[in-house]
């Protein structure tokens, strides 16, 4: 039994540290993005099993694609991307809960505050990922996206997963 808890605990390790090499490659890519066409709704549900396996059993992925939802996306980086959200939710209800991933559209018009300066109005392609927890503190807020901060204790987190989903988006 002893032997079956330290390779468990050198597989953690070792997938611990795979994880963190890849969100710095990531993080520091200087290379072009390799972006091509991609239905983001069907993508996404294909990604629901694998997504899924990273949850605990208390923890429910609810996926909700509405129609074919065309993008021009880095698919990797978008997988990986997802996948750090859902990580945050995951990590962010240690009692469980139920995470909710969403693709979709919306129409933004020019006075609608979600519409970035540098973009014009019209339909959008959105994905969501909305969890059941408490939310992030507001003291947090204005750090979330700054490389290696983290709230979570000890060695459990990198502080690169928002950061990576922010130079992403």
């Amino acid at each position: 039994e002893e032997l079956s808890v330290a390779l468990e605990q050198i597989r953690a390790a070792t997938a611990s540290a795979a994880s963190l090499t890849r969100q710095l490659l990531t993080f520091s890519r200087t290379k072009p993005r390799e972006v091509e066409d991609v239905d983001l709704g069907a993508r996404m549900m294909r990604m629901v099993p694998m997504f899924s396996r990273v949850l605990m059993k208390r923890h429910e992925l609810v996926p909700v694609a509405v129609g074919a939802t065309p993008v021009s996306v880095d698919a990797g980086l978008l997988e990986q991307a997802v996948l750090n959200l859902i990580l945050n939710a995951r990590d962010s209800m240690p009692e469980g809960g139920v995470i909710e991933l969403s693709t979709g559209h919306v129409s933004l018009p020019k006075d609608d505050p979600r519409l970035p300066e540098n973009r014009d109005p019209g339909r959008y392609a959105f994905l969501a990922v909305v969890d059941s927890g408490a939310g992030i503190a507001t003291e947090h807020l204005e750090q979330i996206f700054t490389p290696f901060f983290t709230t979570k204790e000890g060695e459990q987190g990198t502080g690169l997963g928002l950061a990576m989903v922010y130079g992403f988006a």
